[in-house]
């Protein structure tokens, strides 16, 4: 081999080596910037690395249902000694009439039914929600949107 024939060579290895350095280190900075996860700082599952928002964001909120003594008092009249709450077709919790009565519907408090859910995507969802009495007989009913870290509160009338 003459010795143009081995620079050429030398040249040409030298340019499949920068060629192959420059595509590992594309590479490595275009995966860098894509590392998808939820980038919403108020969600639960926050990633302080991920730099696309895939969506996984979850969230927590929850509804108060509350009614008055003279609603107690007309449940428990009517036969229903239990009420059992029901969120998007679920049985989530019960609670004996006689204990179910408030004179507001503060998020925890006495005489209420606090029910927590935990959502992912949005930062608000809509539940339909059902409170059945004896015999799972439905008594109220309706919708009720839970937004991020709120509590809201539904006053059930007849």
């Amino acid at each position: 081999m003459n010795q143009a024939d081995h620079n050429t060579q030398k040249m040409l290895l030298m340019k499949s080596l920068r060629t192959l350095f420059a595509a590992t280190l594309l590479s490595v900075v275009v995966s860098g910037c894509y590392k998808p996860g939820c980038t919403d700082p108020a969600a639960l599952n926050y990633d302080s690395k991920a730099k696309q928002d895939d969506i996984s964001c979850s969230y927590t909120a929850s509804v108060t249902f509350w009614t008055t003594v003279a609603e107690r008092d007309n449940l428990i009249a009517l036969g229903h000694n239990m009420l059992r709450f029901e969120l998007e077709g679920v049985m989530v919790d019960s609670i004996a009439t006689t204990g179910f009565a408030s004179t507001s519907g503060g998020c925890n408090t006495s005489g209420t039914k606090t029910i927590a859910r935990e959502f992912a995507g949005n930062t608000e969802r809509t539940y339909k929600y059902r409170v059945k009495g004896d015999d799972y007989v439905t008594v109220y009913e309706g919708f009720v949107i839970l937004k991020v870290d709120d509590c809201v509160s539904v006053k059930l009338e007849l």
